[in-house]
């Protein structure tokens, strides 16, 4: 009974990729540092996918990279290990997109708004004749911190271009929650939305 054998191992994990092709498995003797518990186990295998899927992940990309040339591979790829992430470990990633119309501060709202990044953010730029476009994904981060980057934004457009609301700015804010939704709908959802591409 495999279940009540005793082992010399404390964690024996698959490296399992996106496409749920089977790369190894990671034996582990003992972890000095960590306790072991539910919480250290869900870090690992968030960790051991990160993993995986850099060893994978350049082929599921194309798709995405088929549908949007521009997309940064970087993007797609990180779009990727999020879907994976939330579907295995349930923890939330978010998409924003701001679409910025064209007026006379039109370059310095682009600009600052990809001054204002954050360091784990991962952006996308599109720029078009009649407007800008950033897309944003914010790794790890749920509902809660798209709403304070929302109003972070808004205060910073008020107080350097004395604009109260996205409206006035000529601004306007799209997101999108990395979900079951498979990544490449998802992502031709959120252009379609800001106009980047047609409903198919």
């Amino acid at each position: 009974d495999l279940q009540n054998a005793e082992s010399h191992y404390l964690v024996v994990a698959p490296l399992i990729a996106t496409n749920q092709q089977c790369l190894g498995v990671l034996v582990v003797e003992r972890m000095p540092f960590l306790s072991l518990n539910q919480e250290t186990l869900q870090f690992l295998s968030v960790l051991l996918g990160y993993y995986t899927d850099n060893v994978k992940l350049i082929p599921l990309a194309m798709k995405i990279l088929r549908d949007n040339p521009t997309c940064p591979i970087e993007f797609a790829s990180e779009l990727l290990r999020l879907e994976r992430v939330q579907r295995e470990s349930g923890l939330p990633s978010s998409i924003t997109a701001f679409v910025i119309s064209d007026s006379p501060h039109r370059q310095d709202i682009f600009a600052e708004m990809v001054r204002q990044r954050r360091q784990m953010d991962i952006n996308w730029d599109i720029r078009l004749s009649d407007r800008d476009i950033i897309i944003t994904m914010m790794p790890l981060h749920g509902d809660a911190a798209v709403t304070g980057y929302l109003l972070r934004s808004q205060k910073w457009l008020k107080e350097m271009f004395n604009a109260p609301n996205f409206s006035d700015a000529k601004v306007t804010p799209y997101t999108a929650l990395v979900n079951e939704r498979p990544a490449a709908d998802l992502l031709n959802n959120l252009l379609e939305r800001c106009l980047v591409k047609q409903h198919s």
